[in-house]
This record gives structure tokens, sequence and C-alpha cells, in this order.
């Protein structure tokens, strides 16, 4: 089967990717978003404590595709959204309120800048960055848009609790979640288990 060149997929040919994994769709590249099961943990932690404090309005889902445009339909790791449109996949991204990122272990630096300027153009208001990285443990970087010329500026960075009111008030308690991974990390290295 042709497929097209990296660079050159649209959101329409996305159903002739290959099946064996799960891809996000940036600036016409495939990324496959599928990670192993442990580096799974700090998203789920930083969906549960935003779903903890969410107002009934919104709601906290992981890796939902969103469509941006013809050549992108990122996944975010996170996201709260307005429900207005659940019932489509994939869900617009103006429903987005907040997007979450968490840095992945095969990271590389222009495909998450490529993400980041694809949320820019396409309006997001609130974009978190969550990296784990020792001896600090997980790192809260927020981004807002630039008041000119586009794009976002970091407007805060901890590694301690992070409390915000936006996009609703919700506190972050970033060193329980370092402590939680850490133990889960531990309890399955000690398991005989090679990550």
């Amino acid at each position: 089967m042709n497929r097209p060149e990296p660079g050159d997929w649209t959101v329409d040919e996305l159903v002739r990717a290959p099946n064996d994994r799960r891809y996000e769709l940036i600036d016409g590249c495939l990324v496959p978003v599928d990670h192993p099961p442990i580096f799974q943990f700090p998203m789920l932690d930083l969906g549960r404590a935003l779903e903890a404090e969410c107002p009934p309005d919104l709601v906290v889902l992981p890796r939902i595709p969103l469509r941006v445009d013809a050549r992108s339909q990122p996944c975010p790791d996170v996201v709260v959204l307005q429900p207005d449109h659940l019932d489509r996949s994939p869900v617009p991204i103006a429903d987005a309120v907040l997007v979450c990122e968490v840095v992945a272990p095969d990271w590389h630096f222009r495909d998450q800048n490529a993400k980041t300027g694809i949320y820019a153009r396409a309006g997001v208001t609130d974009y978190w960055l969550v990296d784990r990285s020792e001896p600090a443990g997980f790192t809260l970087m927020v981004f807002r848009p630039r008041a000119k010329g586009g794009g976002f500026d970091m407007v805060d960075s901890t590694h301690d609790v992070f409390s915000t009111k936006r996009p609703y008030p919700v506190t972050i308690d970033l060193p329980t979640l370092t402590e939680r991974w850490r133990k889960r990390w531990e309890r399955i290295r000690s398991a005989g288990v090679r990550c």
C-alpha cells in the first residue's frame, strides 16, 4: 500500500497508518503515543489530581485526539475539556481549556517544540508540561499565550505544591506525585521487571 512520506500525512490518511500502534499527527508527521505501561503512571496521577477539583461543567480525559487542522491531530496526555463534543472523535481543540503533556522517556525537543507550536496556533490558552527528572522529581511548567508574536511564554515552573485558578481552582502536589512514582518504580524494579 502506498503511504505518505514523513511530513505528508493528513488527518484523512490516518486510517492508513500501521495498526500496531496508536499515533498522533504533528504537522503531517506520524508520532507514536504508546509508551511502556510504567510510564503511564505520571499521566494517570496528573489526571486524577485535576479530576479531584474539576467543576461539573468540565471533564478530564487522557489521550483524546484533538482536531486542529488537516495536518495535525495531537493526543495530549491529559486534557480538560468542555463536554460539548464528546460524541465526536476527534474532539475540536477549541473545546480544550487545559492541555497537559508528560515528557516521555523517548522525548525529543523537536517533537515537543512542534506540538507546542500547534497548541499555540490553535489558540490553547493554558498548556502544562510535566517533566520527571531526578533528583527534583516532577516539575510542572505552565505556559500561556504571548501577548504579541504568537507562541507561548513559560509563566511558572515548580517542583513544589502548585496552586492555580486557571482554568479552575486546583492544587497539584508535585512532591506527593514524585514520591508515589518513586515507590511504584522501586516496587516494579524489585519484582524483577526491566524498565
